[in-house]
């Protein structure tokens, strides 16, 4: 259930940067200070790539999911590793060079999401 939330939560994301991609961005750009963002980021991706491990079998294509969940947790674990001042630049790096592809963004945010709803019906 918790990963149809994600894959629901994808969709959505990619959605409104499809179509209202400056939204995001500034939303990202305004926010990238934040304690709570840093915080956010990791937690998320924690429990996403946690989930993903743990459900893996389950799902349809159990070593890819697998592996995916753990380059998620990989994540997570650099991002708690490099610091939040070192997070905040690459983010605000990240938004630089993105915004331009932020609808492109957006249709491979779709497709993740649509990937993780096929994985587990």
């Amino acid at each position: 259930m918790t990963i149809y939330i994600f894959g629901i939560f994808f969709v959505l994301a990619g959605l409104l940067l499809l179509f209202s991609p400056d939204f995001l961005f500034e939303f990202l750009d305004k926010n990238v200070k934040e304690l709570w963002f840093y915080v956010t980021a990791i937690v998320v991706r924690f429990i996403l790539g946690g989930f993903l491990v743990y459900y893996s079998a389950s799902s349809n294509y159990p070593l890819a999911i697998s592996i995916l969940g753990w380059f998620i947790v990989a994540a997570a674990v650099v991002l708690l590793v490099m610091g939040r001042k070192n997070f905040e630049k690459l983010v605000s790096r990240v938004i630089l060079i993105f915004r331009p592809y932020g609808r492109i963004a957006g249709l491979f945010s779709i497709a993740f999401g649509a990937f993780l709803l096929y994985a587990f019906v």
